[in-house]
């Protein structure tokens, strides 16, 4: 596709189906487990906090299988390995219908983990591959807003109207494993790479398609020989330090505060980081990137700090408000980087997210054990503290972050009328 060419419609195509993919394959059978946990564990006569790690399993699976599992699109088909993803994380999320019991909770959970780190970096490459520079902001901003929703629905239906429905929370994942692989199958149908002609003008024919030709230590010796990828390891750690961080303490926090916090807001704080995520990652295709960075790491964490010591119920609500849309935010971002990085190619898209999302669940997993061990010892703003000002020193990896877009003289793509336009 050249600049004087309309961008494939099939784009919208694609987006759609990845979307889908990351809010039912990705975060609803995810977040159901959380959401779950008090019927579990009343069910099964377990503690809440072993009902929990049953989630809590799948993050640390993370760390060690996103990676591998971006790895493999970028030397196999991306249609194959998520569809082939989205199955097995069906199925491990169907096995605890299978084997109603803790044994079969953890089971479940480490065969979806295995399906699920096949799929998360991958949606990422995928929209990647289709999305001209100047839309990749808003594309993947989308991407991640399913994250949020998909979280959002775990909360509403897992404990309420779908658990009224099927009168289990074993059934509630049958009907969850159900979908996901409903999803999997529409994947393999539908999904494909684009054709030369499709493919966004920025990316050149040898920079599309797969690593087949090289070995897997080549492809991981050339991503961590730029500095550009310690930059984005570290802010991204960071983003996920205080984002999960908050995410996991604030029910606690409402709880423990003065305050009258109901169970709406914190539900709605999912659908708050979807927003935030399309909101400013869609900024970011008009403006410089790194700018929208900035704000949203700095956003996230000020309204971390606000929640911390809020004088009032509305200032601890204008915190949370602002920490969920500035944290959607730099998420949607994160899943940016992949595709903005100068020195990554879509055909190492795949390995870059897993890097980029493998190292950041390490500051996911810190985060709330942090905050939780500081918040029962020495109150909420103490906890606060903890997890939003060590990312201040993500601010230093976004200043010595160099990006494509903000660095190449401005981008210039068609409308579908055909006319042409600078994105920025």
């Amino acid at each position: 596709m050249t600049s004087s060419d309309p961008p494939p419609r099939y784009r919208w195509v694609i987006l759609s189906i990845v979307t889908v993919t990351h809010i039912i394959a990705i975060s609803l059978i995810w977040t159901a487990v959380s959401a779950l946990a008090p019927e579990v564990a009343g069910e099964l006569a377990i503690p809440a906090t072993k009902a929990v790690f049953a989630y809590s399993l799948i993050s640390i699976m993370f760390v060690f299988l996103m990676l591998p599992g971006g790895m493999l699109a970028d030397h196999f088909n991306v249609r194959w390995v998520v569809g082939i993803g989205a199955l097995i994380a069906g199925i491990g999320t169907a096995l605890r219908w299978v084997i109603p019991t803790y044994t079969g909770l953890i089971a479940g959970s480490i065969v979806a983990g295995i399906g699920m780190s096949l799929v998360n970096p991958n949606l990422i490459k995928t929209t990647t591959e289709w999305f001209p520079s100047n839309e990749l902001g808003f594309a993947q901003g989308v991407v991640f807003a399913g994250w949020g929703v998909g979280a959002g629905l775990a909360g509403f239906l897992s404990r309420g109207m779908l658990l009224d429905i099927v009168g289990s929370w074993e059934n509630v994942f049958l009907v969850y494993g159900v979908a996901t692989l409903v999803v999997a199958v529409v994947w393999l149908l539908v999904v494909r790479s684009p054709t030369a002609q499709e493919q966004p003008d920025y990316i050149s024919l040898t920079e599309t398609g797969s690593n087949q030709d090289k070995s897997t230590t080549s492809v991981i010796r050339d991503i961590f020989s730029k500095k550009n990828t310690y930059f984005a390891s570290l802010l991204t750690i960071c983003g996920f330090y205080t984002g999960v961080g908050f995410i996991g303490l604030f029910p606690t926090w409402a709880v423990s505060s003065s305050f009258s916090v109901s169970s709406t807001l914190i539900g709605g704080l999912f659908f708050l980081i979807a927003a935030g995520s399309v909101l400013f990652s869609a900024v970011s295709d008009y403006i410089v990137r790194k700018s929208v960075l900035y704000l949203t790491l700095t956003g996230q964490i000020s309204g971390v700090l606000i929640v911390g010591f809020a004088p009032s119920r509305l200032i601890f609500v204008l915190g949370a408000v602002l920490t969920s849309l500035c944290g959607g935010g730099l998420f949607g971002m994160f899943y940016v980087l992949p595709g903005d990085l100068p020195e990554i190619t879509p055909a190492s898209a795949g390995t870059m997210a897993g890097v980029l999302l493998s190292i950041g669940q390490i500051g996911a997993v810190v985060g709330p054990i942090i905050g939780g061990r500081l918040l029962e010892s020495s109150g909420i703003a103490i906890s606060a503290i903890a997890i939003s000002l060590p990312s201040l020193v993500g601010l230093l990896a976004i200043w010595k972050l160099n990006l494509r877009s903000d660095s190449s003289p401005t981008p210039v793509n068609s409308n579908p009328s055909g006319n042409v336009v600078n994105s920025k």
